[in-house]
């Protein structure tokens, strides 16, 4: 619950534009091991393993809060609807345009397509309960992909429902452009 207080307020606060949009450049696996560390308590109950898979120089241009949120939805959501036992995976690669794609995956049950259709979507429910019972809103994907966006990011999700042999999860990967080449000229105008 305090996260879900959390979120809605860093993202209303964005959207009244009381929150300022400041990227830089950020060393991307120190910043994600910070917002982990609030979710670890989660996986360590269900026995849910977290790996990573990112270079320690990797740099990522982005709002180091925005991204502290959008890494913490995505991870507690993994974790989430992750049956005890599973894995999470985060990975993160430089592209060859100087971008950054990340991609959380899990091992979970995993969504079918008309879920995926309408996880965006306010007039939708789109909420479960996680694979303990845990509380879900759908709201932290919206504001997820409202700071993708901001940042011209993209944001593409796989998934396939659990079957008969056992859950094949699901993969959110989000791109993040690169720096700007004249960023210091046009920073005033709240790129």
């Amino acid at each position: 619950m305090f996260r879900l207080l959390g979120n809605l307020l860093d993202w209303s606060r964005t959207q009244q534009g009381l929150s300022a949009f400041v990227p830089e450049s950020i060393l991307l696996m120190p910043k994600i091991s910070e917002c982990i560390a609030l979710i670890e308590e989660a996986a360590t109950k269900k026995e849910i393993a977290i790996k990573y898979f990112i270079h320690p120089e990797l740099e990522i241009f982005a709002d180091s809060n925005m991204l502290g949120a959008i890494m913490r939805n995505l991870v507690s959501n993994a974790v989430k609807f992750t049956p005890k036992g599973g894995e999470v995976m985060i990975s993160a690669e430089s592209m060859a345009d100087n971008s950054v794609e990340i991609s959380v995956s899990d091992t979970g049950i995993g969504m079918n397509k008309e879920m995926i259709d309408h996880l965006f979507r306010l007039d939708m429910n789109t909420n479960r309960k996680g694979t303990d019972g845990e509380y879900s809103t759908g709201l932290g994907l919206i504001i997820c992909k409202d700071f993708i966006k901001k940042h011209g990011g993209t944001l593409r999700i796989e998934s396939d429902p659990e079957s008969a042999s056992g859950g094949n999860g699901s993969v959110f990967t989000i791109t993040f452009p690169g720096k700007p080449e004249h960023y210091e000229e046009i920073a005033g105008s709240n790129i």
